[in-house]
């Protein structure tokens, strides 16, 4: 199982509220560095079935979410009950201290750890600490160029913003997809040049809250209702315990579609004794990922709908 960088870097946790934990070791880091929440990389890829002005009669796979080592951002669009948003942020490299650690893996889940990186002298303004405790430069997000999303309820065109050159919209007049709707990015050549990637839209969750009751020794049963046809999305979970910990766990999964699922009595165990402070966090996201390659790293566009979950120890 590949992982997505979404759940770590700090522009993601801003745009869409995941705000598990900081990811940046060093209190040295500029606060340009990106993120992109969210994870784990799909196994199976989703379809997409072209649009009429495609000359091309097959689907287009999916390519899922970027590795950690990767992902340089990208772009959101998400529905909730009332809401929709596009957001997002493409940085110009990817900050070592945004790349977790794998700490234990089991089934369709798996535990990270943030790594806490230091420099000695501490890294001035604009630099970061690499692996080895060395200054090296923060990434910077960058101009991606005028993007273009086709597919949604009504035509998006977006900008990048001054002076972070992050991109968002939350203006719709209705749900910015349907379930089931094929949506196309475009970029006109900014940073990275020209992107295109696709993505299907997702029913929202019915339910308005979660919350889930996690004791050592149990395991973590996770229900949500499913939907009917055949968009294939998967599930992500995110949860947090150790809000202030120094070199906290963050647990994520990666599920079918299918209405339930359980994280295993090892891994909740192995989440609690890594610590636990703070206000436990946690989040459930329906989502379809792809992804593409440029020549600083990999791309995203995650078309989904999150839901927040009360966690209780």
């Amino acid at each position: 199982m590949k992982h997505r960088l979404l759940a770590f870097l700090p522009m993601i946790f801003l745009l869409t509220g995941f705000c598990l934990t900081g990811c940046d070791g060093s209190s040295s880091d500029s606060s340009s560095e990106t993120e992109s929440d969210s994870c784990c990389d799909t196994e199976t890829a989703s379809e997409v079935i072209p649009t009429d002005s495609e000359t091309d009669t097959g689907k287009t796979e999916l390519r899922g979410p970027c590795s950690f080592e990767n992902a340089l951002g990208g772009l959101i669009v998400s529905v909730a009950q009332s809401f929709s948003s596009v957001s997002g942020a493409f940085a110009d490299s990817v900050a070592p201290s945004s790349v977790p650690e794998l700490e234990l893996e089991d089934g369709d889940c798996s535990l990270w750890r943030r790594r806490n990186l230091s420099c000695v002298p501490s890294c001035k303004s604009g630099f970061t600490c690499d692996v080895d405790g060395n200054c090296i430069t923060s990434p910077v997000q960058q101009d991606a160029g005028t993007i273009t999303l086709d597919g949604l309820s009504e035509p998006v065109v977006v900008e990048p913003l001054e002076p972070t050159n992050s991109y968002s919209k939350v203006d719709f007049n209705d749900a910015a997809f349907g379930a089931g709707d094929v949506i196309t990015m475009t970029s006109t050549g900014g940073y990275f040049g020209e992107l295109t990637l696709h993505g299907v839209g997702v029913a929202p969750f019915a339910v308005t809250s979660l919350v889930w009751s996690i004791e050592a020794g149990s395991p973590l049963t996770v229900s949500w209702e499913t939907t009917d046809g055949d968009v294939d999305a998967q599930i992500e979970l995110i949860m947090n315990i150790d809000q202030h910990g120094q070199s906290p766990l963050t647990l994520i999964c990666e599920f079918a579609d299918t209405g339930e699922a359980t994280v295993s009595a090892k891994l909740i165990d192995a989440l609690i004794n890594s610590g636990v402070s703070g206000r436990p966090s946690g989040r459930l996201t329906r989502r379809t990922v792809d992804s593409m390659d440029v020549a600083a790293g990999c791309i995203e566009l995650e078309i989904s709908s999150s839901l927040k979950a009360t966690v209780q120890l």
